[in-house]
């Protein structure tokens, strides 16, 4: 789908230096088991593969959600 976001997922956490790349959705789900791009406590920049910021959100290894914002 041509307005979904495209893998692999870039997260910068702001007080970290390590960026994490995720290739798939899997890997998204087993990395992040509680994650919310939106939660203003997060302090961390979500990409795709085209460098387009997304929001994504992932609760107990399921992700909730995928999207541009």
């Amino acid at each position: 789908m041509e307005n979904s976001p495209e893998y692999p997922i870039c997260i910068v956490y702001e007080d970290e230096t390590e960026n994490v790349v995720l290739a798939n959705a899997m890997e998204v789900m087993t990395h992040l088991e509680w994650f919310d791009s939106d939660d203003p406590e997060c302090c961390a920049q979500v990409t795709d593969a085209k460098n387009k910021t997304v929001s994504l959100k992932v609760e107990a290894l399921e992700i909730i959600e995928l999207k541009y914002t």
